[in-house]
This record gives structure tokens, sequence and C-alpha cells, in this order.
């Protein structure tokens, strides 16, 4: 029995984008807490397991397309979000510990944006959730539990089993979906804006610091 694919599945909307990228700021923050994030492949697979959940229970909340490699599932959409984040100096990695962490900068944002968290709880504690389930692993052990689970959509098809190359994850339609992350407009177009390397530390200084959201364009 093979992974089940969907049309299109790699493709990201420019909302679906936003809200990725804000729920993985949340998540390197609660793994932070836990002081249980280390390199890039543990942050793969909380990804992976936080969007197996939300899929399992009709959430769209995460949207990455994750497919078998070497190291088991593996998104390039996550390193492009990680690589955005950092040039906005929202996440980095501490070169003294090895830990990947979030920002002051990145968590004032994550502050300034409490309501929207709190308004998609069943996102928020299944982030929460995944993180602290995970928090003694370190990514050779979360890899190896990874590989022995069941591959969304199938019954008896396991991670490990699957060809290299072939699809694991992807964004749930929402036609399919219960639940669908709530944002208004105007602050999912304030956190693209703040995603935005070129405009992000003029406007965290504009508006960010004086607390003043949604950011209204001109």
């Amino acid at each position: 029995m093979e992974a089940k694919s969907t049309e299109n599945q790699e493709d990201r909307n420019s909302k679906e984008a936003t809200i990725d990228r804000f729920l993985l700021m949340l998540l390197i923050s609660y793994a932070n807490r836990n002081k249980s994030l280390w390199g890039k492949t543990k942050l793969e697979k909380l990804l992976y397991c936080s969007q197996y959940s939300m899929m399992k229970t009709k959430i769209k909340g995460l949207n990455y397309y994750f497919y078998r490699w070497h190291y088991g599932p593996y998104s390039k959409q996550v390193y492009e979000d990680l690589a955005i984040l950092s040039k906005c100096g929202l996440v980095t990695q501490r070169v003294d510990l090895g830990e990947m962490i979030t920002t002051p900068q990145g968590l004032k944002i994550l502050e300034l944006f409490n309501d929207v968290i709190n308004d998609n709880s069943d996102v928020r504690d299944i982030l929460k959730e995944t993180t602290y389930e995970y928090r003694e692993y370190d990514a050779d052990k979360i890899r190896d539990a990874v590989y022995n689970t069941i591959v969304y959509g199938t019954k008896n098809l396991y991670v490990r089993d699957v060809k290299l190359g072939d699809p694991l994850l992807y964004k749930l339609p929402e036609n399919k979906a219960k639940n669908i992350f709530r944002i208004n407009s105007g602050k999912l177009e304030t956190l693209s804006i703040l995603f935005m390397p070129e405009f992000c530390e003029q406007i965290i200084k504009a508006r960010v610091d004086k607390v003043i959201l949604p950011y209204k364009p001109l």
C-alpha cells in the first residue's frame, strides 16, 4: 500500500505560508520552555508530529509538505521558513549551546498576537503537547519514534517502509477540515510584512514597539 498523494500538495498560498512561519516560531518558543530543541532535525520531526496530530483531528493549522528522506520525514519548506525567520531576527541558533531559540524580538511578536494564539487553542495545545511529549528525545530517538508510526491516510504502512522521495504528509484541504486556523485579514497582513526580511526591522521599530496592530499600509 502506497502513501496517499494529493494534487498540488507541495504548494502553499501566501496565507498558509504566513501561518506556518508564525506557528513554527511558536513551536520553537514552546520547545525552549523545556530546553529541549537542539538542531533542525529534531525541529522537523516536532513539526511533522504536530501536523500529523492536526490532520488526524481535521484541523488545518500547519501546511507543510513532508516526504520520506534519509533521516525520516523532511520538508524543504521548513528550511525556507527558518531562513526567513532567521533573516528577520526572530529565531536563531545559539552556537555555544547548540539550542535553537525564538529571540526576544520573536517573543514580542508572539505576545502581541497572543489573542490569535488563544483563538486557536486547538492548534496551540497540539504544539505544546508535542514539544512536551518529546522533550527528552534527541534527534536519533525522535527519528526512530517517527519511523515506527503509520503514514497518514494508510492502515498498515509505516514511515520506515516508504520509499525515498515519496510523500508522507501534506496540507489539509479546507473542504476536508473541521477547524481552520483563525486570523483576521489585518493581523494576517501584519504578520506577512513582519516575515519579510527587507521590511521586518523597519516595521518592528515603527509598529511593534508602539503596539500598533494591525499594520495599515498607506
